[in-house]
């Protein structure tokens, strides 16, 4: 009777092992099968691609990452011509890339089949210079693009250019010379630039 009443704790034991080991099992199931619908949402967040030459698009930060390429039509030396864009949407900002310099800016950006716009408080603003091209008139081929922001000011888009460069302080000093240039959006003029005091006593 004893080994009667052994072995059927034995058998209650192992059946209740069986249990908490599918109880486990189905646990596993149930949380690699979240995990792979996680993933699979963030991959469509971060690699939806959106391609248009003509169809118009407006691409607003906060939406769903994603990168927009468009054909812009713009004029160079006073031919105009078609040069690829990339705009991409982030949390807070939309990225304007053309040749792997990029702009920042915090509005929406408007194609609407050939030109690109600042869409803010219900007005348009055109974009008729590119990243590209505004950091191409800075005339400094040694200065390094720090960062690029496109802005609303007043009622012209304009870009705010930060750059670094090396020089030497008094022809020796190695020293990092960082400067600030406002470049018209719409015109492609200089409209300002700001750089240290003492710049004028170093040299490249």
């Amino acid at each position: 009777a004893a080994s009667d009443v052994y072995k059927r704790q034995i058998g209650n034991q192992t059946q209740d092992q069986t249990q908490v080991q599918e109880k486990n099992k189905t646990q596993k199931q149930i949380h690699k099968q979240d995990q792979q619908k996680e993933n699979k949402t963030k991959t469509t967040e971060t690699t939806v691609t959106i391609q248009t030459s003509q169809s118009a698009v407006v691409v607003s930060p906060n939406q769903v990452q994603a990168t927009t390429t468009v054909m812009v039509k713009t004029k160079t030396k006073g031919n105009e011509t078609e040069v690829q864009v990339k705009l991409k949407n982030t949390k807070n900002k939309v990225e304007i890339s053309v040749e792997n310099i990029t702009a920042n800016t915090l509005e929406e950006v408007e194609f609407n089949g050939t030109d690109l716009k600042i869409k803010k408080n219900e007005k348009e603003y055109e974009i008729k210079v590119l990243p590209a091209q505004a950091y191409g008139l800075i005339h400094s081929p040694k200065a390094q693009l720090v960062s690029m922001n496109l802005t609303v000011d007043g009622e012209e888009t304009v870009y705010d250019v930060f750059t670094i460069q090396q020089k030497n302080f008094l022809l020796v000093f190695p020293f990092e010379v960082q400067k600030h240039y406002k470049i018209s959006a719409q015109t492609g003029e200089i409209i300002s630039q700001q750089g240290p005091w003492w710049e004028f006593l170093t040299s490249e």
